[in-house]
């Protein structure tokens, strides 16, 4: 822990003012542009500038706004002292770590953190991060009381522990990226980005001479609907022909007429196979 990242730490737990985060910002940050911009906004025009500040000032000493390292400065106290010297904490870090826990947040921002601020996949994501953490934390926790006996025992399942945490690390990892891109740009993500919907399982091949018949049936009036495309520009009969034009929609009908004529040939030969061996 340096000089720099202790004194950002230091204006983090206190009142954060957002001059002297400008000044820290002047100090710390080697895009001057972003430092310029901050400093003629101020918070009273544009709020968003808080949360924009708040994330510049600490990426500039290297440090994660959303896993800020505990205040380590004490009451009354002028110097700092290391991290090192620092009892152990560890359910205060992990509650101060989590960025869906705001308990640890002033009064006015606890307001500001309600749901109904954020979108609904801003709020999942959050409720995910956290489940994740306090699992990643509970495997750390486990991590420790495996004997340092090197057995086979032992071996495995450290190793066992160490593979999950790594699998719940590069998640976390995953979930952060958006919610850092959210927190600076205010764009929520699109859900299906995050959690892509399941694949859907392609159709069992008809095995009975019934269900043939029925995809023979179901190809067939497939095909109508699409000539009645081309020729009405809808999927029942006209009274007057309105052709679809040539074009990249005429070609995806006229490309899916052709896979269905062949899907519709070998189904028509396996129904004649199944009538002849009877």
């Amino acid at each position: 822990m340096n000089d720099k990242q202790l004194e950002v730490i230091a204006w983090w737990y206190g009142r954060r003012d957002y001059r002297t985060g400008i000044e820290l910002l002047s100090r710390y940050c080697k895009n001057k542009t972003i430092v310029s911009t901050l400093s003629k906004q101020g918070k009273e025009n544009f709020p968003a500038s808080v949360k924009k500040l708040n994330y510049e000032v600490t990426k500039a000493v290297q440090l994660n706004w959303l896993h800020m390292p505990d205040d380590i400065t004490e009451p009354g106290q002028t110097g700092k002292k290391s991290l090192a010297d620092t009892p152990p904490r560890e359910k205060q870090e992990d509650k101060k770590n989590n960025p869906a826990d705001t308990s640890f947040l002033p009064e006015k921002e606890k307001k500001n953190d309600d749901e109904n601020q954020y979108p609904r996949v801003i709020r999942k994501l959050k409720y995910e991060y956290s489940n994740l953490y306090n699992k990643k934390s509970e495997l750390h926790t486990e991590m420790r009381l495996v004997e340092q006996t090197n057995t086979d025992k032992n071996n495995e399942l450290r190793s066992e522990l160490l593979s999950e945490i790594k699998s719940i690390s590069k998640k976390l990892s995953f979930y952060y990226g958006f919610l850092a891109k959210y927190e600076v740009t205010g764009i929520a993500p699109d859900e299906a980005e995050i959690w892509p919907p399941p694949k859907e399982q392609a159709p069992e091949e008809p095995k009975s001479l019934p269900e043939l018949k029925k995809l023979m049936w179901s190809l067939r009036r497939e095909t109508a609907k699409d000539g009645f495309r081309l020729i009405y520009q809808q999927r029942t009969k006209a009274e007057k022909e309105n052709p679809m034009p040539k074009g990249s929609k005429r070609d995806a009908i006229e490309l899916r007429m052709k896979l269905r004529e062949i899907k519709l040939a070998e189904t028509m030969t396996l129904i004649s196979q199944f009538e002849n061996a009877g």
